[in-house]
């Protein structure tokens, strides 16, 4: 698991240390886009010139799922430096 979890994890790591505030401004701009598709309201949404109705929720859950992956790399990326390996 320690060749896997290395290449990866430290690989993502110096880029997010880099973007700083850009990354948390990011992050901010998605979490406005979201909340501004009212996720909790009618399932499909249909807008004019559109042939595809759009699912609310489902960027939402993406979105969450998102951050729910961001931060489990990030707890084993800091559980494998405490290890020192």
């Amino acid at each position: 698991m320690k060749r896997v979890l290395r290449p990866t994890l430290l690989a993502w790591r110096p880029l997010a240390v880099r973007m700083g505030l850009s990354g948390a401004a990011i992050v901010l701009a998605v979490l406005v886009k979201v909340a501004g598709e009212t996720p909790w309201g009618e399932p499909l949404r249909r807008s004019e010139g559109w042939d595809i109705a759009v699912a609310p929720l489902a960027h939402a859950t993406g979105a969450l799922a998102g951050l729910l992956c961001a931060a489990v790399a990030d707890a084993l990326w800091r559980l494998q430096r405490r290890r020192g390996d």
